[in-house]
């Protein structure tokens, strides 16, 4: 604390050997510790020369004295504060026949007002601390949220008096009892604080006990690191928020110190909510001393700066710094294991381990899990690394997130890095073939994805070897999911938070950029040298034998490859000049359009007929040909025409591809399932193929041929 400031005197005109003072140390009033939460470490090595809790089970009902680790693990919070603190306090002897003195406090497991016992005395540099529990929930806010611990110090009667002693022998007790050898520490000039005697109280509710992790180990989402809530009301034992040397320094909301204002990394002076530290200040730096504790962290280093300036002489922290790396920010849910690195700041001789928080919607052990949940460190070892293992499972799933977080221990603070967000996107969401296509030519360097709810995708083709990047702007990073798929339906690429970071792209090839369901709009920037339009897609990534992009797959696909080959001639090149229109006519993905194309879409039609799943309302004229589609015409009604008399086929009537839906009875129509049954390619396009009979209800390959397609 401050140095020793010159002793008051105390007086009573009435006597010089009787003197009753009172004195009331009131630490803090009853409050709400509301949490939005979202192996026991060896303790550091006390310092006995110094401020220490000394704990007192007597009151306890069973919540710390049936569970030894839980008091460990409150001890530890004690230790691991006052480890940094270098302050003295002098003895309070028990009350004898020449001075008198008796104090109350809070009785943990009933709240009544308890005189301290007869002969209670406290040692040297001790703060003694009645700890237990009780049901807290009278202490609720009528808006729901839970009291989870509660801490109080000295209550009234607080009373001294000396009947056989002189003036100087009774003031100097007086000042011993208030002060304990330090400043000032009542008053608006008070700049030190000097507490004896406190309670905590811890609720007793099983909801609240089910959400507390007693193990400090791997905390989960909804679970309430019990060592953290300890340390913020041990925080409030010191007088964070209530010591006179605190308020003093209170003004218009906010704390003036100059060790706070050296710690606060925001503008001005550190901003306050009464007792406590704006919850705002949590978006500028790490602290526990919020009202509503939404940290998972310990007193930080502008904590420990408010007790400094209330009047405590704090230590350096000593501890090695950790931080944490990711080998991605965001993954795909099939990505499988990925792995985390944690970075000591320097050594430590033995070995250690740093527990994680993991946070999020992204669910332990359902979503994410880990065989260890910890930062295992060898002895003078620097580095350590933890994998965590994504789940891929077959449930549709929103784009998940998920904080992990290390936790600042015993044996290491917080670094420059303590947490890192992590986004996963669901790979079962919704099939590919499903997905509503948005026309590339349509699309700038920044493009709106719609809030409607599904999803939507861009198919393009790559004009040159070249890197695209996709980011959200301004959006949340759950909602920027963006998926780059190949044309094998391989996810590529790498991915952040806020989209697609990189993707090499290789000439030629087709891609889909897949934007997930969103309910309000996003808008994106695209970064691609050439632009999605700069060449014609001609592989439908989506529903490859999609050949007209219509969002399904009917008779007037094929006939769209025949017309295209029927324009192409001899030069198969999805960039011979003869390749015209907007059409997919690439079902196979690669580069060439031939009869195959055609056979894979009838493949489609023929394995949905199979599986008895027939298009409803798809009939064809069996002995309708398939000619040219006039340029200009638009590719979903194209009437067909004439082929020229040269291409060896026979002349078609006027048939339109897409016929109003016929009478299933009427002559000259049959069933698409029943004409893929019972009859050959050759009467289904009217082509002179010869083929092989024992294939004729099955799926149709090129090896099925034993003729050649002739144009």
């Amino acid at each position: 604390m401050n140095p020793r400031l010159p002793r008051r005197s105390h007086s009573n005109p009435g006597s010089e050997k009787r003197l009753a003072r009172r004195r009331t140390l009131r630490i803090e009033s009853l409050e709400s510790r509301l949490l939005l939460a979202g192996g026991l470490s060896a303790p550091a090595l006390e310092n006995a020369n110094t401020v220490q809790f000394r704990f007192d089970y007597s009151n306890d009902t069973g919540f710390f004295n049936d569970h030894p680790e839980r008091r460990a693990l409150l001890e530890q919070a004690g230790r691991m504060i006052t480890d940094r603190l270098n302050d003295t306090l002098d003895a309070i002897p028990p009350s004898n026949s020449a001075i008198q003195w008796e104090a109350h406090y809070t009785h943990p497991a009933t709240g009544a007002n308890t005189k301290l016992p007869a002969g209670f005395s406290v040692a040297a540099n001790e703060i003694v601390v009645f700890a237990g529990s009780r049901n807290l929930q009278s202490l609720d806010f009528p808006g729901g949220g839970m009291v989870r611990a509660i801490a109080d110090g000295v209550n009234t009667p607080f009373s001294y008096s000396c009947p056989a002693t002189t003036q100087a022998q009774c003031t100097a007790f007086g000042e011993t009892i208030t002060t304990r050898g330090e400043g000032v520490t009542l008053g608006a000039n008070a700049v030190d604080f000097a507490p004896f005697v406190a309670s905590l109280t811890f609720d007793s509710r099983s909801e609240t006990i089910d959400a507390w992790n007693f193990e400090d180990g791997p905390l989960l989402t909804n679970q309430v690191r019990f060592l953290k809530l300890a340390q913020h009301e041990l925080a409030h034992v010191l007088g964070f928020g209530v010591s006179s040397s605190f308020i003093a320094r209170a003004s218009s909301g906010e704390f003036i110190g100059p060790q706070a204002d050296a710690a606060y990394v925001g503008a001005g002076h550190l901003p306050l909510n009464g007792g406590h530290i704006a919850q705002s200040v949590l978006d500028e730096q790490p602290t526990i001393m919020t009202s509503s504790i939404q940290s998972s962290g310990l007193l930080s280093e502008i904590d420990f700066a408010v007790l400094d300036d209330v009047g405590w002489q704090v230590l350096e922290d000593q501890r090695p710094a950790v931080s944490i790396t990711s080998s991605a920010d965001a993954l795909p849910e099939d990505a499988g294991a990925f792995e985390l690195t944690a970075t000591l700041s320097s050594p430590h001789p033995t070995a250690i381990s740093i527990p994680i928080s993991l946070r999020g919607t992204a669910k332990w052990q359902s979503d994410v899990g880990s065989t260890s949940g910890r930062f295992d460190f060898a002895a003078n070892e620097t580095s350590a690394t933890l994998s965590l293992n994504l789940v891929d499972d077959e449930v549709y799933e929103a784009a998940e997130t998920l904080t992990i977080e290390i936790l600042d221990s015993v044996h290491a603070k917080l670094g420059h890095r303590s947490h890192l967000p992590l986004t996963i996107y669901d790979d079962d969401g919704f099939d590919l073939a499903y997905v509503p296509q948005t026309d590339p030519a349509t699309i700038g360097s920044r493009w709106s994805a719609p809030g409607d709810s599904q999803p939507h995708g861009i198919v393009f083709r790559a004009g040159a070897t070249e890197t695209l990047r996709v980011q959200a702007i301004g959006a949340d990073p759950i909602k920027a999911g963006v998926l780059l798929y190949d044309q094998n339906h391989d996810i590529v690429g790498s991915y952040g938070a806020m989209g697609l970071d990189s993707a090499q792209l290789t000439a030629g090839d087709s891609y889909v950029l897949v934007f997930y369901p969103r309910t309000t709009a996003d808008e994106f920037q695209i970064d691609l040298a050439g632009g999605l339009n700069s060449v014609p897609a001609r592989h439908n990534v989506l529903l490859p034998a999609d050949v007209n992009g219509s969002g399904s797959v009917t008779e007037v696909d094929a006939l769209q490859v025949i017309n295209q080959l029927n324009r192409s001639g001899d030069d198969a090149s999805v960039d011979a000049p003869a390749v015209t229109g907007s059409g997919y006519y690439d079902v196979n993905g690669n580069g060439l359009i031939t009869a195959v194309d055609a056979l894979r879409v009838i493949n489609f039609l023929n394995t949905i007929a199979v599986a008895a799943e027939p298009l409803a309302g798809s009939l064809v004229p069996i002995a309708a040909t398939v000619g040219l589609v006039p340029i200009g015409q638009s590719r979903e009604s194209n009437p067909v025409r004439d082929p020229e008399p040269d291409r060896g086929l026979p002349v078609p009537s006027q048939q339109n591809v897409s016929p109003p839906a016929p009478d299933a009875s009427a002559s000259g129509w049959i069933d698409w399932d029943q004409a893929t049954r019972t009859k050959s390619i050759d009467h289904i396009f009217g082509m002179s193929i010869a083929a092989d009979p024992s294939k004729e209800s099955g799926p149709f390959e090129a090896s099925d041929l034993t003729g050649a397609l002739t144009f």
